[in-house]
């Protein structure tokens, strides 16, 4: 308790811009054991030196205990650091913690957090790397045994006019030379043991909804855009613009149907296989359409019969295989 009030003491008078001759007291005399030494200069700058050198036991160079107990409102802090930042033209630390002289943690002044133990570093400006090069960050290597996420990403909310906006990017440079690889993402899953449910390597969802999967058996399935060829007085007329790699046509009109392609969002390089799955005992009809479809020759499609399209850089929708089942 002497020490403290001492330290405290020492604390106030700094604070109050004394600065006396006596800028070193040995705090451990007060018990007639030597060994922590509290100094202050005259530019109010104060180390505390301690040496733990007990034989057996656990000790602590420095330790605060306090007790909160606040009836109705009002935050507590066990310790406060409050810097005024007139100039620092080099990296200011809030907290530095090392051993040998060698940072293992610290904290700068932007609220960035550098720990070496873990080879992490996040600064204010929103990164979260590795300290070194050649060294793996790990993100979460702890186990699940009930039903989470084990890392959840961007959860925030994306707005704005005008605006491009990501939410997860891989940006590798690559300047490789003889016989190196790269791979940006990959996913490798230990498999000792796996339960009924789906074994899932991919999913791609909207509003909770699959619309591409890759099954650890590297089966791909495409969510499946059903369009229906309704009935109406004589041969209905039906455009389908793909928001799937795979359409199921229902064919709901006697008189039959005729199909062209729509164009709107398509890019270059997109494919669609579309099937006649029902019909009303009619056909199902493909043509070329001027500047939007061209096929190998006119398609007369029946239940089960296949069309497969890519769309070309010229924005045409070009056949690349039927098939008559």
């Amino acid at each position: 308790m002497k020490k403290i009030l001492l330290i405290l003491l020492i604390l106030l008078s700094v604070s109050i811009g004394y600065s006396a001759d006596l800028q070193t007291l040995d705090i451990d005399q007060l018990d007639g054991v030597a060994g922590s030494v509290f100094v202050c200069d005259s530019d109010n700058k104060c180390v505390l030196t301690s040496t733990l050198d007990n034989a057996t036991g656990d000790e602590s160079a420095f330790t605060l205990n306090y007790t909160t107990n606040k009836a109705t409102s009002g935050g507590d802090t066990g310790l406060l650091i409050n810097q005024t930042d007139t100039l620092s033209p080099g990296i200011s630390y809030l907290i530095d913690a090392q051993v040998g002289g060698v940072s293992k943690f610290s904290v700068d002044n932007g609220g960035g957090v550098r720990s070496l133990s873990s080879y992490t570093l996040s600064t204010h400006d929103g990164s979260l790397t590795s300290a070194n090069n050649d060294q793996t960050l790990g993100i979460q290597t702890r186990s699940l045994t009930t039903s989470k996420h084990s890392v959840k990403m961007t959860q925030g909310s994306y707005s704005g006019a005008g605006v491009t906006q990501v939410a997860v990017s891989i940006l590798p440079t690559i300047n490789q030379t003889t016989t190196s690889s790269m791979t940006d993402l990959l996913i490798n899953r230990t498999q000792t043991a796996v339960g009924s449910g789906a074994q899932l390597l991919f999913d791609a969802q909207v509003d909770s909804v699959s619309k591409f999967k890759v099954s650890n058996g590297g089966l791909v399935t495409n969510v499946v855009q059903a369009v229906t060829c309704t009935d109406g007085v004589g041969k209905s007329a039906l455009t389908i613009t793909p928001t799937s790699s795979y359409v199921e046509i229902t064919n709901a009109d006697v008189d039959g149907c005729d199909i062209t392609m729509g164009e709107t969002g398509m890019l270059p390089g997109m494919s669609v296989t579309l099937c006649v799955v029902s019909n009303a005992g009619t056909t199902v009809d493909f043509a070329d359409t001027a500047g939007i479809t061209e096929l190998a020759g006119a398609f007369t499609a029946n239940i089960d019969d296949c069309l497969v399209l890519r769309y070309g850089n010229t924005t045409t929708w070009r056949e690349v295989s039927r098939s008559s089942n």
